[in-house]
C-alpha cells in the first residue's frame, strides 16, 4: 500500500527527532534516497526539520514545529479511528 505525502511526512519526522544522518533515516523509512531528498527540502523549507553540521557530518532533526506537527497528526489519526 502506498504512503500519503503526510504519513511519509510523518515517518520522517519520528525518525529525525535526536540527531539522526540522512542514512538512518532512509533506511529507517524504507525510502530511496532521492525521495527523502525532495522530502528534506520542503522539510526544511517549512521549518520543521533542521539541517545541523556536526565534525564534518550533515544531521536532521526534528524542529519544535515539526514536533507540533507529529502531535497535531497523532490527534487527526486518533479522531479519524475513534479513539479518545
Amino acid at each position: 500500500m502506498k504512503r500519503s505525502r503526510f504519513e511519509v511526512i510523518n515517518d520522517i519526522l519520528l525518525l529525525s527527532r535526536g540527531k539522526k544522518s540522512i542514512t538512518n533515516i532512509v533506511y529507517g523509512a524504507n525510502f530511496s534516497y532521492s525521495m527523502c531528498q525532495k522530502y528534506f527540502r520542503l522539510l526544511i523549507e517549512k521549518n520543521l526539520i533542521s539541517l545541523n553540521e556536526v565534525n564534518g557530518h550533515n544531521y536532521y532533526e526534528t524542529t519544535k514545529k515539526g514536533i507540533r506537527f507529529l502531535e497535531c497528526y497523532k490527534e487527526i489519526q486518533d479522531f479519524l479511528n475513534n479513539k479518545k
